[in-house]
């Protein structure tokens, strides 16, 4: 732990670069106590990302950190600018890497700023990032049970979209149940008709399914409590959440490390031994949720805004193929 004296935000800056296995406590709890005088050069950092002047890998690892602690810390500063780079998903993903699937919901619904057309510019923008247009309508929900959004203008865009959304189907799976929590009978119709064109793919979810979550939303004495069933709230502590991945866990090591393949003859080598083995080590790696998502866990799958939550975009893709999840399903 820091004390004021011995620390510059530079110095906290320069830490968050250099992080890479083990988060940088120090410097976080540091720039968390000190954060009215630390914001205005952690929120430059942020700006030059997004404007393209500096993004560089240093400048990533610097950018994952302050955009976490900007969420823990209400940050509305930070919000315009994280919605401009979503909307760079090339930039967005080597930024925020895992955090586009993981945290960005939380990190809009934290730094959110009053200005409801910066969060619906970024739902409706085709070239924006897939996963960051879901994270920014289950937002919009939890912003709109919360109080924050007017109830009826929420109802009245998601009526909107039916007719302008994009057709991808992430977005739509989104937009479904987006209606089912927050608990729109006035829309029900328009959620059927969605899977009657075949908006969202059949094994991802189908009327019976949407039916469920609706039950599930309107069994909830309060309307927050669907949201926080599904992982959607506000992000509260950047070191609690980021102490749990797997990543800065020093778990992961192993994961990619195929090296001891080299070291084997051609006519030894066993492809299914191998293959078993470079399953199991992924399965070892994978988090509670990730498992889950693979049927692997005892817990029910309950349908969730997005089929891959807790996939992190660089662990490996669930379907096998030994790619990682960015460069295989998630395109």
């Amino acid at each position: 732990m820091y004390a004021d004296d011995v620390m510059s935000t530079d110095e906290a800056i320069k830490a968050f670069a250099e992080a890479k296995k083990e988060l940088p406590i120090g410097a976080m709890l540091w720039c968390r106590d000190n954060w009215a005088a630390a914001a205005p050069d952690l929120l430059g950092v942020l700006e030059r990302f997004v404007a393209g002047a500096d993004r560089s890998d240093a400048a990533a690892n610097a950018l994952f950190m302050i955009v976490h602690l900007a969420a823990e810390r209400g940050e509305t500063r930070a919000f315009a600018p994280l919605c401009r780079l979503a909307r760079d998903a090339p930039a967005l993903d080597h930024g925020l890497g895992d955090g586009v699937t993981e945290t960005f919901n939380a990190t809009l619904i934290s730094t959110y700023d009053g200005n409801l057309n910066t969060l619906t510019t970024l739902i409706e923008a085709p070239e924006a990032e897939e996963f960051a247009r879901v994270a920014a309508l289950e937002a919009l929900g939890y912003l709109t049970v919360s109080g924050r959004i007017d109830a009826d203008a929420t109802a009245d865009y998601l009526q909107r979209l039916y007719d302008t959304l994009q057709p991808q189907a992430i977005m739509w799976y989104g937009w479904i149940s987006m209606i089912a929590l927050l608990r729109l009978e006035s829309l029900d119709a328009l959620a059927k008709a969605a899977f009657a064109r075949e908006l969202v793919p059949p094994e991802w979810g189908d009327e019976d399914d949407y039916a469920e979550m609706r039950r599930n939303a309107l069994s909830d004495s309060n309307p927050l409590a669907s949201f926080t069933r599904k992982g959607i709230g506000p992000l509260e502590d950047a070191i609690d959440e980021l102490s749990q991945w797997v990543s800065f866990s020093g778990e992961q090591d192993g994961i990619e490390d195929n090296s001891y393949i080299e070291n084997l003859d051609a006519e030894d080598l066993d492809v299914d031994a191998v293959v078993e083995d470079m399953a199991q080590r992924m399965l070892r790696n994978l988090d509670a949720k990730g498992q889950r998502n693979l049927g692997l866990a005892p817990a029910k799958i309950v349908t969730a805004v997005n089929p891959y939550k807790g996939v992190g975009r660089n662990d490996p893709c669930p379907c096998g193929s030994g790619k990682k999840f960015k460069n295989c399903c998630l395109k």
